[in-house]
């Protein structure tokens, strides 16, 4: 546990809840320098790193959650979901995880970009990946016998 002291305590959660240096200021009756000075710490910074991190963890495991539910009932009616409202699913899933993608991606090279040892492995998608993906999702809608014009204009990835 990180030791704050009550002053910085109360401007680390209210930073955490949203609020400008000036408002903390004014909320705090304290000079706006000293708001600055006590979120340069770099306990401070750690603490609100740590705070942001659990946010966001608990943020992650409650969307993962509704993902797996979801999941668990489509595969329960898969079988009769019409095709429209199957594409649908899988399209949104897909945008969900594409942002959570994109942002560990950029997490990873800041990371790396800090550390003096470049000793990492990084995975690498081609572009052909996704399109081989699109077609082989829609090669079995094919062979379900699902019209072609439903789904020609979607893509998977």
């Amino acid at each position: 546990m990180l030791d704050l002291d009550a002053k910085e305590l109360e401007v680390v959660l209210q930073t955490l809840n949203g609020e400008k240096q000036k408002d903390i200021a004014k909320n705090l009756d304290i000079d706006l320098s000293t708001v600055h000075r006590i979120l340069k710490r770099d306990h401070v910074q750690h603490a609100i790193a740590r705070g942001t991190r659990t946010v966001f963890t608990e943020g992650v495991e409650k969307i993962t959650s509704l993902y797996d539910a979801c999941l668990n009932r489509i595969q329960k009616e898969v079988e009769t979901m019409p095709i429209k409202n199957l594409i649908g699913v899988m399209n949104h899933c897909r945008t969900v995880v594409s942002k959570f993608q994109i942002e560990t991606s950029h997490d990873l090279y800041k990371n790396l970009k800090k550390s003096e040892h470049i000793h990492e492995v990084i995975e690498i998608s081609y572009s052909d990946t996704s399109q081989q993906k699109d077609e082989n999702i829609k090669d079995i809608l094919r062979r379900f016998g699902v019209p072609e014009e439903e789904y020609k204009h979607q893509f998977f990835g």
